[in-house]
């Protein structure tokens, strides 16, 4: 078992629910499509939440103390990274939590949504094919 083996599995559940809410955003016809969309949303938040509070108290800390300069910095950078950008999508989460509030500004909805879950996705990619790609060589 790789030492990353657990958060990538995070991440693949992150990436399943990041399809069926970009399916969602690029389908808005039919009755009911924003609250199985803000569902979708809410589930969406606990998973990244739980994920990052356990790479906060559990990876993290391991990477920093690994005596490995390069990983320690990656590490404190990608944390203070997903920390901004983990403020920025509660901020969005705050502001879009109810079906009603998504429906009658889908307008300005739509393309918040879909550039933040850009930078969400990115930002786990990154963190797949770098950080996590060096955490394992390292703690291997």
């Amino acid at each position: 078992m790789s030492a990353t083996e657990r958060y990538r599995q995070h991440h693949t559940e992150l990436h399943a629910l990041f399809a069926r809410i970009e399916g969602l955003l690029h389908n808005t016809a039919g009755n009911g499509w924003a609250g199985e969309l803000t569902r979708l949303l809410a589930e969406f938040t606990g998973r990244l939440s739980t994920h990052l509070s356990v790479e906060d108290t559990s990876l993290y800390p391991t990477l920093t103390a690994s005596g490995n300069p390069a990983l320690a910095a990656m590490a404190q950078r990608y944390q203070t990274e997903m920390g901004d950008l983990y403020s920025t999508y509660m901020d969005f989460w705050r502001r879009w939590r109810t079906p009603a509030q998504v429906q009658r500004e889908m307008a300005a909805f739509l393309p918040e949504a879909r550039q933040l879950f850009s930078r969400l996705k990115g930002r786990i990619h990154r963190e797949d094919t770098e950080l996590y790609a060096l955490a394992d060589k390292v703690l291997a």
